[in-house]
């Protein structure tokens, strides 16, 4: 090699070098961007309410703001109250009906994914009379469900957009987990906002409320009525013959906690899951796992 070509080389190397000490000197520590502040809330109005309240021609709306979220009141046509919630950005996050009734049919095929509707957990469910979606900001998807099935005892649900089940309540005794563990959201994404907080019974004043409400009855943790004894446990066999009865396979071991007892299992979806059975022999609760 000549020496022009091997000064040549040497001096691109070294500005190279000295390029690359340059940018290690001069570049500028990256600093990690501050959170944007939350957008302010849009102010709502009748004419902007999401779609799905505008398609219910709803009479004497009262919308109430108070820069968190919207409330929206409003009656049908037959009499039955609505009551919606919407975020910041004037979406709808919670839709239900007063006193037991059932949503409209148009509200539910808007909110409740196909895939939902046609699973086993939900042809369960006689009237729909809530339904809650997850903020926005969260990063769970899907949607909450309460109602009750054809006998009117109370059912509530929380299913991914799939159609899977995540969770799954049925009667008091659901509800009583979930005071147990304070609060209303479960350990598997939550609820979405169930409108029963941690009252004992549906409907608030009809009757006592909370412990007192569960102490006496059948089925429930206290004792139960005639002779004051607590409720016997299932046997192994009762439960195998439960659940298998009910569509459940490949059962697993059988947890007892006091009254309740817990079996893993395969439900008839498909779907690894988890049933609780009250002392009665009820499916009070699946839950996905």
């Amino acid at each position: 090699m000549s020496s022009k070509f091997r000064n040549t080389a040497a001096i691109i190397a070294i500005v190279t070098g000295l390029g690359g000490a340059a940018l290690a000197q001069t570049a500028t520590p990256t600093t990690p961007e501050a959170p944007q502040p939350p957008a302010a809330p849009v102010t709502v109005t009748v004419d902007t309410l999401p779609d799905v309240l505008k398609a219910l021609n709803l009479q004497n709306i009262d919308i109430d703001q108070d820069g968190r979220r919207t409330d929206v009141e409003g009656t049908l046509a037959d009499g039955t109250q609505i009551e919606a919630k919407l975020d910041r950005a004037g979406q709808l996050r919670k839709i239900e009906a007063d006193d037991d009734a059932p949503l409209p049919a148009s509200v539910i095929e808007a909110l409740v994914p196909e895939a939902v509707r046609s699973s086993d957990i939900y042809s369960q469910f006689a009237t729909v009379e809530e339904i809650g979606l997850p903020p926005a900001e969260s990063q769970m998807s899907g949607v909450m469900i309460e109602g009750s099935d054809a006998l009117g005892e109370d059912l509530r649900a929380i299913f991914a957009e799939d159609g899977s089940l995540v969770r799954f309540g049925r009667g008091d005794d659901d509800r009583r987990d979930r005071r147990d563990r304070r609060g209303d959201r479960s350990e598997r994404g939550g609820h979405f906002g169930g409108k029963h907080g941690d009252q004992g019974g549906r409907g608030g004043d009809h009757g006592p409320k909370g412990d007192q409400a569960r102490g006496d009855r059948p089925g429930g943790d206290g004792p139960a009525m005639g002779g004051g004894q607590p409720t016997a446990q299932l046997d192994d066999a009762s439960v195998t013959t439960i659940l298998t009865d009910a569509g459940y396979a490949d059962l697993g071991s059988i947890t007892r906690d006091g009254p309740r007892t817990t079996v893993e299992a395969v439900n008839a979806a498909g779907e690894n899951v988890t049933v609780e059975l009250n002392p009665r022999g009820e499916v009070v609760r699946e839950t996905a796992r």
